[in-house]
């Protein structure tokens, strides 16, 4: 027995493919939140050390699970990726648009079956 050809209709993808840049958006866009005092300290020559604090605001990106913070305002901090996290994402975008896809074709068919 051979399994009919997968064909999904156009209004699927065109609203799938605008879920996917609302997931997209989500994940790139910056977060700040509240501002957090930030230590540092150093050596700037042997047996000389600074120390100062300063008032930085946290940005954060990633939905649902936060994969990257920055502080910009402190130099000479670059931004943390965590992998882990960031697959996460990824993974949990894909399911969510797989789910909304089998949905929203599952219902076009069912009403197209209930057409005269």
């Amino acid at each position: 027995m051979k399994l009919p050809r997968l064909q999904l209709h156009l209004s699927t993808l065109l609203i799938v493919s605008l879920l996917a840049t609302g997931l997209v958006y989500l994940n790139v866009s910056v977060r700040e939140s509240d501002l957090e005092y930030q230590e540092y300290s150093g050596q700037v020559a042997p047996g000389f050390m600074f120390h100062h604090g300063i008032l930085a605001s946290r940005q954060e990106r990633g939905w649902p699970f936060v994969f990257e913070v920055c502080f910009p305002k402190a130099e000479g901090e670059n931004a943390k990726c965590d992998w882990p996290a960031l697959t996460l994402n990824a993974m949990a975008c894909v399911l969510l648009l797989a789910l909304s896809g089998v949905a929203i074709e599952w219902l076009t068919r069912r009403m197209k079956r209930g057409a005269p």
